[in-house]
């Protein structure tokens, strides 16, 4: 019975030397692919002027987003509302989490008088202010690069955020192409930190 035991321990042993392996190499791997993937990107700093929107702020799974979106752009069209651009989302979690977003999807809007719509969505105006933007090409899995980018820029340059970071999608899965096509704007209000 010992001997069984003994055998059964090696084989899982063995077994679990296999995956440590594999584990290893996976790892090793995706190291080398994220080396690959993270490229530099241009950063600039403009100011974006007041504008109106319709917004809504929604708790959902990032992957649910689009639905969101075309509810969006149907109560827009519902209402008479004129759009003027393409959907932008601010983030206001700390942390990103896939499953659990706490998010506001913006898109401009011709300014109209009703404050507010209904009480799932609203229109309002965001602010003119000072904003650090950069475009990330491809997919959103590595859009987080971007985002280091844009905070590795404000550090370096003597600027702190001002405000909520947002992403406008310029060509995305809206436009029936390959992920490799899409296009986003990065951006991130920012104010110029008080000399020391």
């Amino acid at each position: 019975m010992i001997h069984t035991k003994i055998d059964e321990i090696s084989n899982e042993m063995s077994r679990n030397r296999q995956i440590i392996s594999e584990m290893q190499e996976l790892i090793e791997k995706k190291v080398d692919l994220l080396q690959g993937v993270r490229t530099s990107y241009d950063i600039s700093l403009g100011i974006r002027n007041e504008i109106s929107v319709v917004s809504q702020r929604l708790q959902i799974k990032i992957g649910d987003m689009d639905r969101y979106i075309d509810s969006l752009y149907d109560k827009a069209k519902e209402s008479n509302i004129q759009l003027l651009s393409v959907p932008s989302t601010i983030f206001f979690d700390e942390e990103f989490t896939p499953e659990q977003c706490d998010i506001e999807l913006i898109i401009p809007i011709i300014r109209r008088n009703d404050e507010k719509i209904s009480g799932e969505w609203q229109i309002k105006k965001l602010p003119e202010n000072i904003v650090a933007t950069t475009l990330h090409f491809g997919s959103y899995d590595y859009i987080g690069y971007a985002h280091m980018a844009l905070e590795e820029w404000a550090e370096s340059n003597g600027y702190s955020m001002d405000g909520l970071p947002y992403e406008t999608y310029l060509k995305g899965s809206e436009c029936d192409c390959h992920e490799e096509e899409y296009v986003t704007q990065i951006s991130f209000p920012v104010c110029k930190k008080p000399i020391q």
